[in-house]
This record gives structure tokens, sequence and C-alpha cells, in this order.
């Protein structure tokens, strides 16, 4: 398993120029759609940080990725390495920070930057179960405490382990959970969930 963090400014300086090209005909379509400079950035620098862990996994050089909705069809949805079925990518972006992870079993990474005034408590009892909702309001850090659990719920959502809609029902804070070891990572910018197959 490859998994980086970075900052998107410090991805998109170490690309060669030219690199972009790395990406599909759709992937720069959808950063081309952004309407901040920043988030598109934030998009390349995830796309770009994921072939380097599939190469890093692999030793592929020319890296395809692709998204297709399983329900409409879309390019968006679970991403996927264009030929290689065994190799699982998954990536996350937000706020200058990208988070990226390749695998030979099913892996998700959530990445959620910190400080940026959330009500927890209302988001904690609309997307955690009770005791969940609890916790994080009984937190020292109570923002800490939620991202830890939005970010694990997410990474679980990224590997098809659960919905949106579900992320009221299932407590992630034991491991496993729904077949998948859950970690998070505190770092004084970002907090970051990652699910591997167990």
């Amino acid at each position: 398993m490859e998994l980086r963090v970075a900052r998107s400014a410090e991805v998109l300086a170490g690309v060669p120029a030219g690199a972009g090209a790395a990406l599909t005909a759709i992937e720069r379509e959808r950063a081309a759609a952004f309407h901040a400079q920043a988030d598109a950035d934030d998009f390349v620098a995830a796309h770009l940080l994921a072939r380097a862990c599939v190469g890093a996994v692999t030793g592929a050089r020319d890296v395809v990725l692709e998204q297709r909705c399983p329900t409409c069809g879309g390019p968006h949805g679970r991403p996927a390495v264009a030929g290689d079925p065994a190799t699982h990518v998954s990536w996350s972006h937000s706020h200058g920070w990208v988070a990226a992870v390749a695998a030979t079993v099913p892996v998700g990474v959530d990445l959620e930057t910190r400080g940026r005034r959330h009500d927890v408590g209302r988001l904690a009892a609309r997307t955690g179960t009770p005791a969940e909702a609890a916790a994080v309001a009984a937190d020292a850090d109570p923002e800490l405490a939620y991202l830890r659990m939005w970010c694990r719920k997410e990474a679980l959502v990224k590997v098809g382990a659960l919905t949106l809609a579900g992320f009221g029902l299932v407590d992630v804070t034991g491991s496993p959970c729904r077949g998948f070891a859950l970690t998070s990572s505190d770092i004084p910018d970002y907090v970051l969930g990652l699910a591997v197959q167990a």
C-alpha cells in the first residue's frame, strides 16, 4: 500500500512541464469546470498524487485513472486504474491539501482541513450515531472528534461499504468496521481517515 499526503501546491510544483497531459480529457474538463482556481488545483493535484501512488504499488509509469458512476454512467464515482482491476485507488482534497492511496486491496481515504468553524454538535447529530454524537459533544476538542468520525465514514463510502444516507446508522469508533480496518491521523492542519480491507 502507498499512502501520500501533501499540499496541493507542492504536488503541482513538482510536476514537470507538460505533465498535465497525463490527465485524461475528462479529468481536464472536470478541472476546468471549477469556479475557483484553488479548487481546480486541488482536484488536479489529487489526481496526480493518486497516479504516483499507483506507480509506487505497480511500477507502472503511465497510469490512467477513470471514474464511472454505476447508476448514471457519468464520469464520477469510485476511481479505478484503467486496465488494472487488481489495483485500487482513492484520493481526497480539501482546501490546499491532497491525499491519495493505492493498494492491492480495496482502500478509501478522506482528508478534511481543520479550523473551518463548523457547528460540529449539529453535524455530529445528523451524521453520527447517538453514541458518536455524544462522544463528539463530550470531547475536549469537538471539532477534532467530529472530523475523525467524518473522515472514517467518508473513507468507508469511498470503498462502497457505506452510503451517505447510512452515516447515522454505522458507528465507526471501532475497527474493523464492515470488513475494513479504520484509522485516522490528526495533523495540525487536517484529519485523515483511511479504510483498508481487513
